[in-house]
């Protein structure tokens, strides 16, 4: 809703020798493995098939200059 990113967005991690992507859609839910996440933690626990997982400092999204990011430095932009 900020504006900082416009959905849809790639999430990705490296996770035991593999790239894991994700998505952020437009309604602000998480798609991953073709399953929708309705926050990042939920989504990375699903991805690393655990109860629970930090999803903003798991997941990571690429800026407009093609940097990895996690995706909790967009959740400071906006505590700013």
């Amino acid at each position: 809703d900020a504006g900082l990113v416009i959905a849809p967005v790639k999430l990705e991690v490296e996770y035991k020798s593999k790239t894991l992507t994700a998505q952020v859609e437009p309604d602000g839910t998480i798609t991953f493995d073709g399953r929708s996440y309705p926050s990042p933690s939920s989504a990375g626990a699903a991805a690393v098939q655990r109860q629970s997982c930090n999803g903003w400092a798991f997941w990571s999204y690429r800026d407009q200059n093609g940097q990895l990011k996690f995706l909790d430095a967009l959740r400071q932009a906006l505590e700013k």
